[in-house]
């Protein structure tokens, strides 16, 4: 071979080539800023790390040139230079032909460059033709200043820095002498990018040998061992650019494991070019079939095997597609820069797709209220698709949809209606608003604007994410909210009008997705009418349109929609916000659900994401949006917040609690009515620290002058919502359970947690728990006590998160215990039911003892229970995307209401300002 060594300077900018260039083939929205990745707790409590090996050639033919996309490999080239010699460049330089040999021509010139840590840059005579006596001269001054380690060096430091869930390690050639583990699966990524960046191309190429290595690491069974329990998944992705040689001293078991007859082989018998001598073999493919197809690991449970990708750059000989198939993966040809990039991504898509395959689908709870339709949302981690399911009642196991939203939204061929809004001012969301939106969405051009819109809308857009055809995003927490016509119970003469006006009104479906946007569908078909995109959910475009996008929530909290008399007309209100997603606030009038208009959007004063849904209500014959805020680790501040609904004010806010513990946040407001005059006299509301507080809002919506007091004292943590129920003798039962699960140290703790009922007797008297009856296993009587308990028996850590439902005198909640095993779903859940007045069992069938009053729900997260008041049951939807049925622990006759005047002619009515009584 010609060899070429110039001394000439190193050109500079080098290195900014080979980032820029590559980065805009693996991260093509380059400059959009990737937030952490945001990872709902109850997935991640089962996320185990898989395995991903990657074996990457380092032999001296990685430090060839990449190619031109125009350049032919399979083309001989006419020209001064020999076709079969490869030529040496020892500094990045200008050079023209006669530089490498004095007889050839002067002209024309080309930028050719030198490889990593001091390796000359080679190029192929036939490739040197090419550039220099068939390019254009626009193709010359386009030529990759790059070489193939350089190129997969900056690709699998990209990859590995944006795939978080993978614990990816390295392995590398060790001469001419099996491989050599740079880096162990697992290892954080700073040592791990740092060994990529100091790999040197200057091996021989045992590729069966190296395999052999990756074999015995994972079949290792000692300390540090790389699989860790039986349910991991383990890979391998195999990166070469040329035939295996020096590579015959490969483990006699493992000689043509696969039966095909071939081993060991030789160069000529592999369809290589190569000499005999250079030892190769047809070990390769045997290696890799017996890590899939035989125990890795026969001290655990079940086949522990691993799957092998391989990517052949510059190389597409047989037996590269037989290890592929061997290893049940998949194989690969890449040519140039931008196949080897999409290579390695397709390998990892596929890596990611097969765990996602394997995990439990995700879901959240069901619609609140009663209905004749089970309404659920549902996401696929991973690619973060989401789907809206519709179940007929009553369920029964295995069950089919009645239909399936995403599935409906992805066929449709019509264009979508999507609006967005900044401050209480509507725009379309289409490229037509690119202008007006791109400031809030962070977005510096017009044109990429609208090409991140498009996109958002449900497009395929070249450079962005691909979505594979699927539109609606995941939907995790927000809760599926079903509004029809209008049904509440007030005594007021125009609201009776009012529902008489809508009473046909359709049925739909409101629903946040963390695709940025909430959704109405019809109830009936599953169509989407439209979307809405608050304001805060804007910037998250960019992000989620990112090809590294890994999960960021939006629009992630369950709406509240309630029927309010605005400026003297009755219209239904929805108001929603972004749970994790974002501090803020926005109201739409859905009164006529084909015509929703934007009303106001506000941002909560203390920007503390985790805030609470929101409660509507009257107060003093004003309409008020009641609010807890969020998380606060920080100040750590748990507050109340109040607007007013009809246009976004804010009427002020009380401070709960502060601490110097770690953090704090308030639950969901419960207001009560207590002389049933269409206006809230109480509201309770506990904080994070463990304390029920009481305001006595005095019939004005001024919070500051609400009557403030501690009803309850505790030190276990509350995030439950707190719900009411009126007890026998007046009093006001208020009911919470303890614990939390909203940050990565909830998964692992275990102190004992409760369910706890306060009796408000309007004492003004603040309670602990000693004040109140402990009913966990001994029932006793509770009429001088306080209120009562119960410490959570099933399991260890179980905790309650869920707002309970108290319904035919007993008081239903759910709870849930993570597992520290992780090969199980997230946790346990269960069930329970107790008499809403003692916490006793209930008088019904073989309910008998304490230990009665619960029920085991199996492996995943419960939902809050919903009932079914037709069937007299309790439905149930874990995070495993398994539904649970249980009856309701009481017999009972339905409550049909004939005529309200009838049954409450002894409530008088409160005249509010505009003359109506509600």
């Amino acid at each position: 071979m010609k060899n070429g060594n110039f001394n000439s300077k190193r050109a500079s900018g080098r290195s900014l080539l080979v980032g820029a260039a590559l980065l805009a083939l693996v991260v093509p929205l380059a400059g959009f800023a990737q937030d952490a990745c945001e990872i709902p707790l109850f997935v991640k409590q089962n996320l185990v790390g898989a395995n991903v090996m990657i074996m990457a050639d380092n032999s001296g033919s990685m430090n060839e040139a990449t190619y031109h996309l125009d350049y032919d490999s399979h083309t001989t080239y006419s020209g001064n230079f020999n076709t079969t010699s490869t030529y040496f460049v020892s500094k990045n330089r200008v050079l023209e032909p006669n530089d490498f040999n004095w007889s050839f021509p002067s002209s024309p010139s080309a930028s050719l460059v030198c490889s990593d840590n001091g390796e000359d840059g080679r190029y192929s005579g036939n490739y040197l033709n090419w550039i220099y006596f068939h390019a254009t001269p626009e193709q010359r001054a386009a030529i990759p200043q790059v070489t193939r380690i350089q190129v997969l060096k900056e690709v699998l430091s990209e990859i590995i820095q944006r795939s978080a869930r993978l614990d990816f390690g390295l392995t590398v050639f060790n001469n001419n002498n099996g491989g050599n583990i740079i880096g162990k699966c697992g290892v954080n990524h700073t040592s791990l990018l740092a060994q990529i960046a100091g790999i040197t191309a200057n091996t021989w190429t045992p590729l069966g040998e190296a395999a052999e290595t990756v074999l015995d690491y994972f079949a290792y069974d000692g300390p540090d061992a790389a699989i860790q329990v039986p349910c991991q998944y383990n890979f391998q992705i195999i990166v070469t650019d040329g035939e295996p040689t020096m590579d015959l001293d490969v483990s006699g078991y493992l000689q043509d494991a696969d039966g095909d007859g071939r081993d060991p082989g030789n160069c000529e018998s592999i369809g290589s070019d190569l000499s005999n001598n250079y030892d190769c073999s047809d070990h390769l493919d045997d290696v890799v079939w017996w890590m899939q197809h035989r125990d890795l690991r026969p001290d655990m449970d079940g086949d522990q095997n691993v799957v092998t990708y391989v990517v052949g750059f510059h190389e597409n000989i047989q037996l590269l597609q037989d290890t592929a198939d061997n290893g049940d993966g998949l194989f690969f040809y890449a040519e140039n820069a931008v196949q080897l990039a999409r290579s390695i991504e397709y390998a990892v898509q596929d890596i990611l797709r097969r765990i996602s395959a394997g995990s439990a689908v995700a879901v959240v709870s069901t619609e609140r209220g009663t209905d004749d339709r089970l309404y659920r949302g549902k996401f696929m981690p991973i690619d973060w698709d989401g789907y809206l399911e519709s179940y007929a009642l009553p369920y029964s196991d295995g069950d089919a949809a009645v239909w399936e939203a995403g599935q409906i939204l992805a066929d449709r061929n019509t264009p979508r209606r999507i609006f967005t809004g900044l401050g209480d001012t509507e725009y379309p969301f289409d490229a037509g608003s690119a202008d007006n939106l791109k400031a809030a969405m962070n977005i510096a051009t017009v044109e990429m604007a609208e090409m991140v819109i498009d996109w958002g809308r449900g497009e395929n857009v070249a450079g962005l994410r691909d979505r594979r055809g699927w539109v609606l995003g995941d939907i995790v927490h927000s809760t599926p909210v079903v509004v029809g016509a209008p049904s509440d119970f007030v005594v007021s003469e125009s609201y009776q009008e009012f529902q008489a006006a809508h009473a046909g009104r359709d049925k739909i479906v409101y629903v946040g997705s963390n695709g940025g946007m909430l959704h109405a569908f019809d109830a009936v078909s599953g169509d989407e009418r439209w979307a809405f995109v608050p304001e805060f959910a804007l910037p998250a475009f960019e992000v989620m349109a990112d090809s590294s996008y890994c999960h960021k929530y939006s629009c992630d909290q369950t709406v509240s929609v309630k029927d309010l008399l605005i400026n003297g007309a009755w219209r239904t209100v929805l108001i929603g916000g972004g749970r994790e997603g974002g501090s803020s606030l926005f109201a739409l009038d859905v009164t006529a659900p084909d015509s929703p208009s934007l009303m106001w959007q506000v941002n909560l004063p203390n920007d503390k994401t985790f805030h609470s849904e929101v409660e509507m209500v009257v107060i003093g014959g004003s309409p008020v949006a009641l609010v807890g805020s969020g998380l606060d680790v920080d100040t750590g501040e748990a507050l109340l917040y109040a607007y007013d609904v009809r246009d976004g004010a804010f009427l002020g806010e009380r401070v709960l609690s502060t601490t110097t513990k770690s953090r704090n946040k308030a639950t969901r407001p419960a207001p009560v009515d207590l002389n049933l005059d269409g206006n809230v006299d109480v509201i309770y509301i506990a904080d994070h620290l463990g304390s029920l507080w009481r305001f006595d809002t005095a019939n004005s919506p001024d919070p500051s002058g609400w009557h403030k007091t501690e009803l309850y004292a505790g030190d276990d943590q509350i995030t439950a919502d707190p719900v009411v129920a009126f007890g026998p003798n007046g009093n006001v039962f208020v009911y919470f359970g303890t614990g939390a699960y909203m940050e990565d140290t909830d998964m692992v703790t275990v102190e004992q947690q409760y369910f706890v009922c306060v009796f408000d007797d309007n004492s003004g008297q603040t309670y602990d728990k000693g004040d109140l009856r402990n009913q966990t296993s001994t029932i006793s009587d509770v009429t001088s006590d306080n209120g009562w308990y119960v410490a959570l028996w099933n399991q260890e850590g179980e905790r309650v998160t869920e707002q309970a439902v108290v319904v035919a005198e007993n008081v239903i909640f759910t709870s849930f215990a993570p597992t520290l095993d992780a090969c199980v779903a997230g946790g346990s859940s269960y069930l329970y039911q107790m008499r809403y007045d003692d916490g006793g069992v209930p008088d019904y069938e073989d309910m008998e003892d304490p230990e009665d009053r619960s029920v085991d729900l199996g492996e995943g997260i419960a939902s809050y229970p919903v009932v079914d008041l037709t069937e007299g049951t309790v439905v149930v939807q874990s995070s495993d995307a398994s539904i649970k049925v249980q009856p309701i622990a009481s017999l009972y006759q339905r409550l049909q209401v004939r005529s309200w005047q009838e049954s409450y002619d002894h409530v008088a009515p409160v005249t509010p300002a505009d003359g109506q009584v509600q």
